[in-house]
């Protein structure tokens, strides 16, 4: 708990303290799970036997708090380490969204971008991961893989997200459009991407009006800066 908070505080330098925290809480965890440790210890006075922990439980917590810090000190291999481990001790158990989410930037970090995609791919299949989760990994994910990503990715989303979905295709596209640069090849490559029919159907309902009206605005007024008057036609018949 010592641990988390120091974390959190965001001091001047708590990588040092946070990681000595978190390894001392490790350490713990290993030596009462040791066989020398699993026999319960005599009540004082006759009282009631401590209820034992769930030590693997509090293990992989340790292993998360302690990959965020790894994460902050941008020691990417040391995040992907205490991944490892914690995946390792997981079982059948549903991994918590936030391992799949530190692990895609790790590998970010690292400039793989092939075990990135596969990462943020498991993320969305995580059934724990939220929606928004889903969106802010996807835009974290296309920051740094570029807009020839995106049309996978928001097929994916497209999939994954069931009230938001539409919500979720503006974010995306927008992520692509600030992303930058121009020509004619990146017009159209963004039109087919807001063309496909299946990212097309998360507008569809009365629901989604603020959203229709969101991509429509937020795609006519980048190609309409962006490009000469000719080129609108393909704005037009993506909106």
């Amino acid at each position: 708990s010592i641990g988390e908070a120091t974390l959190a505080a965001k001091h001047s330098n708590p990588a040092v303290e946070a990681s000595t925290l978190f390894t001392e809480a490790l350490d713990l965890c290993e030596k009462a799970a040791s066989p020398s440790s699993s026999s319960p210890r005599t009540p004082p006075y006759g009282g009631a036997t401590p209820k034992t922990p769930n030590l693997e439980g509090l293990k992989r917590r340790c292993l998360r708090f302690l990959a965020l810090e790894r994460l902050q000190a941008q020691d990417y291999e040391g995040v992907l380490r205490c991944i490892r481990v914690s995946r390792a001790s997981m079982g059948l158990e549903e991994e918590h969204p936030s391992i799949g989410v530190m692990a895609m930037r790790a590998w970010i970090g690292s400039g793989n971008m092939a075990e990135a995609d596969k990462e943020l791919e498991r993320l969305m299949a995580n059934a724990l991961a939220t929606e928004n989760l889903c969106v802010s990994a996807a835009e974290a994910y296309l920051a740094a893989a570029g807009p020839e990503a995106a049309r996978k990715v928001l097929i994916a989303l497209a999939a994954r997200c069931r009230a938001g979905g539409a919500a979720a295709a503006v974010r995306v596209v927008k992520q692509v459009i600030d992303g930058g640069g121009g020509g004619i090849g990146r017009a159209r490559a963004i039109a087919e991407l807001v063309s496909d029919e299946r990212v097309v159907a998360l507008f569809d309902g009365p629901g989604n009006t603020h959203e229709r009206g969101t991509m429509h605005a937020l795609l006519w007024n980048w190609f309409a800066l962006s490009y000469p008057i000719d080129l609108l036609f393909v704005n037009a018949r993506a909106c």
